[in-house]
């Protein structure tokens, strides 16, 4: 066993501490920074022989990059108070060919509110998912496609209530002016309602 380092203390008792450890055969060593008080000494960092380190704590940095990907066990957190742009927030990931494109996941809604989940495209402005607190309802800026030209087996868009309503709205801006398709789970049947000028519309068959 090999140990040894540099100490520094305020009082009789070590605060602060710089060492090396017996990390496995071969003459492997590894590596550590603690730090304390004159009576508590904790490892704060330690790298082993493969030169993995390993945090005792928190690390707060102002970016943090990585040419082998990053994995982080149990979980990463992304704090922050107020959405700003919705571009310098949350989950940023960009590939650097052609435009630069550049995707946000963050909680809540430029120009809106801090709560929501958000995929937002921040090369094009626009909020391309949309999913609300509570509810979960969500909302997609675009069109949504379930499945691809040619797959091979069916694809299947499953509704479900507990003996409530199912709906599909064609609407306008708004719910009020449109059709929509409705399966009363109440009573068992299907009906085509039209809306005009009404969000509970009125079945014309």
């Amino acid at each position: 066993y090999y140990g040894g380092g540099i100490s520094w203390s305020e009082g009789s008792n070590t605060a602060a501490s710089i060492g090396v450890y017996d990390a496995g055969s071969g003459g492997a060593l590894g590596m550590y920074l603690a730090t304390g008080n004159n009576t508590t000494l904790t490892k704060a960092l330690t790298i082993d022989s493969s030169q993995n380190a390993t945090f005792a704590g928190s690390v707060t940095a102002t970016s943090f990059s990585s040419t082998a990907g990053a994995h982080f066990d149990p979980m990463a957190t992304i704090e922050y108070s107020d959405i700003s742009t919705g571009e310098n927030r949350g989950l940023r990931i960009i590939n650097t060919s052609g435009t630069d494109q550049q995707w946000n996941i963050t909680v809540g809604v430029t120009g809106s509110e801090n709560e929501s989940f958000c995929i937002r495209d921040a090369t094009a402005d626009v909020n391309a998912l949309t999913m609300a607190i509570s509810s979960g309802n969500a909302t997609f800026a675009g069109d949504v496609t379930i499945g691809s030209t040619g797959a091979g087996s069916d694809k299947i868009l499953n509704i479900l209530t507990g003996g409530s309503d199912s709906t599909i709205k064609l609407m306008e801006v708004g719910t009020a002016y449109g059709f929509s398709q409705v399966y009363s789970g109440a009573d068992n049947k299907f009906y085509i309602k039209r809306h005009n000028n009404s969000a509970s519309g009125s079945a014309v068959i």
